[in-house]
């Protein structure tokens, strides 16, 4: 299994240029076939485009500690920008969730 999604059979590039920036007329986005799904866009052609969370060719991959504090961050991060002010407390129990949720992910993952 690939750790790039360009390297997989199932991602098809497709052009993606960016209209307002003739310097990136040739830019391309990333499609799943197997989920029917863009897995990222506006990139350059030669750059290497890592599996997203959702990619069907993970499961049942254990997660490495680098990929748990990724997601742990992530997850973060996405609670923190749906709220413009936090008291210390609050930051800290989202902390805690998130840790325990990616944790949660890595551990059903290994089965």
């Amino acid at each position: 299994m690939d750790e790039y999604c360009n390297k997989c059979e199932h991602a098809q590039s497709r052009a993606d240029p960016d209209p307002y920036d003739w310097f990136c007329d040739d830019d391309v986005k990333w499609h799943c076939q197997k989920t029917n799904k863009v897995i990222e866009s506006g990139c350059r052609p030669y750059q290497e485009v890592k599996q997203p969370e959702w990619c069907p060719l993970l499961k049942g991959k254990q997660m490495t500690k680098m990929e748990v504090l990724d997601r742990i961050q992530t997850l973060f991060f996405q609670e923190l920008s749906k709220k413009n002010s936090w008291g210390k407390n609050e930051v800290q129990v989202t902390y805690m969730k998130c840790t325990q949720k990616a944790l949660m992910e890595a551990l059903s993952n290994k089965s």
